[in-house]
């Protein structure tokens, strides 16, 4: 999809609309670097004192070209304390070009003190796109999650150049609160799954998704009702994650997660590269729970660092029934391709919590391909409290190659309880 090209004179608002024979509202905003205050499309603020009410019953298209702020923050669409809790923009598409703050944070979609379903038009191939960089100095996001709770419901988003952090933290998702639980959901109910799809995340620090001081725990659910989206399964989709010199993870979270993929959903990402450390899943201090049911899919294919890889790392915070648990039913899988570190050594799980891996049914299978170190050493598991390995009825639980100075299938301080069963 190519970014349109306006001829237009800047103004600090709408610069004009009008009606095609189609009957479709087509709105072009360009609120041309925009100095000084927070500037976004939606509960719009900003220097001009604009606002922007969404028409959420018109059939149309709203095009933004060039969205930038020298001082403070850029955002695409601003949901800010409760403006809505459930939005239908099914007869609406959005496009919006170059998202930037020199100074601040650029983000795609905030969502402030707010708890949002979206539902969006299910028919299209593309709902709400940016087509263009999302770049901040401090940080850039996808999408803001402040103190709330954020659902896709139909549709699909899109960002498909990058997120860029300058100097700072990159994300898919950032999700923050000091009460509320940190929730993100993808789901759907109706005849096409919903989707978000995001091309490339990169900056000192990357993630797909982040979750940071949530203090009632944090969130994920991908449902794809067992519905596709032109031919495409529901979830999210990220096609690489890259840091410059500190950490990247698919996601990485504080406090006690759950992670839940129901009915074919997808949690998916290309390549994850870090000059630091990487990490498909990353639990600090706090319970983790992973499943993932109904065909559904968790997919890394390449993960790479120069100081430290880990697939799974759920650690810190460590007490008598802490746990980390990851199953997979019904022909479910988790797979992580290629694990690799340069110098520091390389994991499949690393944890200090209590843990369960089970694979359940026939086609279910939790998998790791390569996890190589060339400088340390290599580990399918390492743990430090007790570990369970169920493979039930046919399920399969694999470690394909493990390569390192020196290379361990499972490290453990405590026991160890593998259960096979059926096939």
């Amino acid at each position: 999809m190519k970014l349109k090209t306006f001829m237009a004179t800047a103004l600090a608002g709408i610069l004009g609309s009008s009606t095609f024979a189609s009957a479709k509202t087509e709105y072009i905003l360009k609120p041309d670097r925009w100095n000084g205050g927070t500037v976004g499309l939606g509960n719009l603020k900003g220097g001009g004192g604009g606002k922007f009410t969404l028409n959420v019953n018109a059939d149309q298209n709203i095009f933004f070209n060039i969205l930038s702020s020298s001082t403070s923050w850029a955002s695409g669409i601003i949901f800010d304390r409760s403006s809505y809790s459930s939005l239908n923009l099914s007869s609406t598409t959005m496009e919006f070009g170059t998202i930037f703050s020199s100074s601040h944070v650029a983000t795609g979609i905030k969502n402030q003190f707010n708890n949002l379903d979206l539902y969006l038009r299910d028919k299209s191939a593309v709902d709400i796109a940016f087509l263009a960089n999302i770049v901040g100095n401090l940080q850039a996001s996808g999408f803001w999650l402040d103190n709330s709770a954020f659902a896709l419901k139909t549709g699909t988003i899109s960002f498909e150049e990058s997120i860029t952090a300058t100097n700072g933290i990159a994300s898919g998702f950032y999700v923050v609160g000091q009460s509320r639980s940190g929730s993100v959901e993808i789901s759907s109910a109706y005849a096409e799954a919903a989707q978000v799809k995001i091309n490339k995340i990169t900056g000192r620090e990357a993630y797909g998704l982040l979750y940071e001081i949530n203090h009632n725990g944090n969130n994920l659910t991908i449902d794809s009702g067992l519905y596709l989206n032109h031919n495409e399964r529901g979830g999210i989709f990220i096609n690489s994650i890259q840091s410059a010199n500190g950490n990247a993870a698919l996601l990485m979270s504080y406090g006690n997660t759950s992670i839940t993929l129901n009915n074919l959903a997808v949690m998916k990402v290309g390549s994850i590269n870090s000059a630091s450390q990487a990490y498909g899943i990353a639990i600090n201090d706090g319970n983790a729970s992973i499943f993932l049911n109904k065909g559904s899919l968790l997919s890394i294919d390449s993960l790479t660092a120069q100081r430290g890889a880990y697939g799974f790392y759920v650690a810190g915070n460590n007490y008598s029934g802490a746990y980390f648990t990851l199953k997979t039913s019904d022909g479910a899988m988790a797979s992580i391709n290629n694990i690799s570190s340069k110098t520091n050594d390389a994991y499949g799980i690393l944890t200090d919590k209590s843990l369960t891996l089970e694979a359940y049914q026939d086609t279910s299978a939790i998998k790791f391909g390569t996890i190589l170190s060339l400088q340390g050493n290599a580990y399918g598991i390492k743990s430090h409290s007790y570990s369970r390995l169920n493979a039930l009825n046919g399920g399969k639980i694999i470690f394909e190659t493990i390569k390192g100075q020196n290379a361990y299938g499972i490290q453990s301080n405590y026991d160890v309880i593998l259960k096979p069963q059926g096939n």
